[in-house]
């Protein structure tokens, strides 16, 4: 946001060099023409996680701006529900338990690609499982469908595009697990959602995401197929091990909070405009 005459708080994420290919065209310009300038304009700069501040201070070394983290939080409606409750949510969308569950846009960054891969082994082992995509297409989505008709996984994955959060809480009560592969994030939301649901979560040692899941995820590299597939079949195969990843996971989600994002974003407004208020 910018305020006072132009000298206000930048709240943007910043994706490495590694993962410029996997952006869109149109963020490609806002990071290469909007954001130096941008940046040589703020007061404050705003971020959700410190891997992004860190990341920010690196893109701009002379940065003379104070660069806050305020992490971002699952809103109140995400929460554990009794089993039978998402039924409803099932069946409109013909879903049928166990299913793995996967949250983002269909493009290249949060690696659904690679996830596909890893889910077709896991499915070898246990022929049962489903795996429900939840987002809207994206930049480059016909890769994801690619990697599926590949693979002869029509009717083991499910693309339900967007859905309500209500849909979407159901939907992460009744997953096995999430799974969130993504290789560039800067701070990753469905992580802690899933987490406010109480289910354990399988998470990308990447870029923010081993700072919000903590120790209260399963973090595996992004590029190895192998290990996600072998994180899957953990779950599958020790429901108590899910389980307890669930209770650490609500005991993490704890620690988020949107009152303490705001309290940060009204400190760095106030800094920004050299004002304080009661």
């Amino acid at each position: 946001m910018e305020a006072c005459g132009g000298h206000g708080a930048t709240w943007l994420p910043l994706p490495s060099a590694s993962n410029w290919r996997r952006l869109a065209w149109r963020h490609r310009v806002l990071f290469s023409l909007l954001l130096p300038p941008s940046l040589r304009r703020a007061a404050t700069v705003l971020t959700l996680s410190a891997q992004a501040r860190d990341e920010i201070q690196r893109f701009d070394p002379g940065l003379r701006a104070p660069v806050r983290v305020g992490p971002a939080a699952p809103k109140q409606i995400f929460r554990p529900l009794d089993a039978d409750t998402a039924a409803a949510v099932l069946a409109r969308h013909d879903l049928r338990r166990p299913f793995l569950l996967a949250v983002g846009s269909l493009q290249p960054r949060k690696n659904l690609t690679r996830l596909v891969e890893a889910f077709d082994q896991v499915r070898r082992r246990h022929p049962d499982i489903h795996l429900v995509i939840v987002g809207p297409s994206g930049f480059r989505a016909s890769a994801l469908r690619d990697a599926m008709a590949n693979a002869g996984l029509a009717d083991a994955v499910r693309l339900l595009g967007y859905v309500s959060e209500d849909e979407l809480m159901a939907l992460y009560n009744a997953a096995v697990a999430l799974v969130y592969p993504s290789v560039y994030e800067g701070f990753g939301l469905p992580v802690v959602e899933a987490m406010a649901c109480g289910r354990p979560v399988i998470a990308a040692n990447a870029s923010s995401l081993p700072e919000v899941a903590g120790t209260a995820a399963l973090l595996v590299d992004p590029f190895d197929v192998s290990a996600q597939g072998s994180a899957m079949e953990r779950l599958l195969a020790d429901p108590q091990a899910a389980a307890d990843l669930g209770t650490r996971g609500l005991a993490r989600v704890a620690q988020f909070s949107w009152q303490r994002t705001a309290s940060t974003a009204l400190a760095a407004s106030e800094a920004a405009c050299g004002a304080s208020t009661p």
